[in-house]
């Protein structure tokens, strides 16, 4: 996981932690392997309602491999869903979503997870619905992938029915988002085992607090508020719930608004080196100028670069190293240091002047280590100023909403 865009974030909001229970997808794994080979052994079904997508295909790929190594490679393998065939066949196009490893297979080229030849060999074989083509070829003790993971509706539903009355068969139930007792209730009585393994990837709150607090370290943390104490099930468990006494934390619960106050007068941006050389800087002081910019502003990972307005081909400010995707954009003129939308892409690591922005004032921070500032000035500050540069025939008079500079001679108002 790359943290470094989220580092010293001046606030960070925080969902989808696994809080439930212990986070050990790799334990979970096991049990359920461990469970599916008794059941299987002793001449019973197992079922495991699933998503179409997703963990799916990583639990297809273990048993496939599991089932051969402990001898039962004749064990039929079935996935029911209307989706099936698609799904599978999706899999083997959506690496950029994959681990490293399976990323790696792909460039071979090798389908990223190993069900081709599980299919080939009809160990693994799938069905749009349990109707039609299903009952020529279904033979038991066999393995059942169907949804839908609540057991409120889908095929998962019909193997319920069916196998339900029968103590030899189990269902496995892998899904973290549904309880055990709340998706078995209509089927009560039953009499097949029912096994929970939560095989969840998401982060785990021994991953997250060490995270946010030597590595994030973040001003302010908005979370959930029920991320502040250990879940109901496991009262006792500590580590089930977010450090607040280390980390500055507002919780919010469904449906609530929070108004969170925002202390970012500046943000840093890197300036092109073209329109740095293109700006006229006018000195008000000694190490204190103006200028005016127009360009383009770009934003990726919290960081901002202007570029030449009329640049052309933005394509050599996306990064040659990682592919990317070119987001939507908009336009923003800077001239006046009034920039209402931003036109977002991705820069590569070219030679840049840093600058300090905010809207409406713009602060110029070059590498002549000369700050430049454009947005509210004292009016004082500006009658000496134009005082200094020979200009002394000025009158400052107050208005409704701020200052008005009359240059006697020069038909000028400021």
């Amino acid at each position: 996981l790359d943290t470094s865009p989220l580092r010293h974030a001046d606030l960070l909001l925080l969902s989808g932690i696994c809080y439930k229970h212990p986070n050990n997808p790799d334990g979970f794994i096991g049990e359920l392997c461990a469970k599916l080979i008794a059941t299987v052994r002793g001449g019973g079904n197992v079922l495991l309602p699933v998503y179409p997508s997703g963990l799916v295909y990583d639990l297809l790929e273990c048993l496939v491999k599991y089932l051969e190594d402990v001898g039962l490679a004749n064990i039929p393998l079935y996935f029911v869903s209307p989706v099936a065939d698609a799904s599978l066949a999706f899999s083997n196009i959506f690496g950029e979503w994959l681990c490293p490893a399976k990323q790696e297979k792909m460039y071979h080229p090798e389908p990223p997870f190993n069900l081709v030849e599980a299919v080939k060999t009809n160990r693994l074989q799938y069905f749009p619905n349990v109707h039609g083509k299903l009952n020529h070829s279904f033979r038991t003790p066999c393995v059942v992938f169907a949804g839908h993971p609540s057991l409120r509706f889908g095929d998962a539903v019909h193997f319920m029915e069916m196998w339900g009355g029968s103590s030899q068969n189990t269902v496995i139930l892998t899904e973290p988002d549904f309880s055990t007792a709340e998706t078995l209730a209509p089927f009560q009585p039953l009499a097949m085992k029912a096994v929970y393994c939560p095989v969840d990837t998401r982060l785990g709150f021994r991953h997250v607090n060490p995270m946010l607090v030597n590595e994030l370290k973040p001003d302010r943390v908005v979370m959930p508020d029920v991320y502040a104490y250990p879940p109901p099930t496991n009262a006792h468990r500590a580590d089930l719930c977010l450090d607040t006494e280390n980390i500055p934390c507002s919780g919010i619960s469904r449906g609530e608004v929070l108004d969170v106050a925002m202390q970012c007068p500046y943000h840093r941006a890197m300036l092109a080196p073209e329109l740095a050389e293109r700006s006229c800087l006018h000195e008000l002081r000694p190490g204190l100028g103006v200028a005016s910019v127009s360009g383009c502003l770009l934003s990726h990972n919290n960081r901002y670069f202007v570029v030449c307005r009329d640049k052309q081909d933005l394509d050599s400010f996306y990064s040659p190293n990682k592919p990317c995707s070119r987001p939507s954009q908009s336009r923003a003129e800077m001239s006046d240091g009034q920039g209402e939308a931003m036109e977002i892409s991705k820069p590569s690591q070219s030679s840049l002047f840093p600058i300090f922005m905010t809207t409406p004032s713009i602060r110029l921070d070059l590498c002549t280590q000369q700050t430049r500032t454009w947005g509210q000035v004292s009016p004082d500050i500006l009658v000496q100023s134009l005082s200094q540069q020979g200009i002394s025939s000025c009158q400052k008079e107050s208005s409704g909403s701020g200052w008005i500079i009359n240059v006697k001679g020069q038909a000028v108002i400021l």
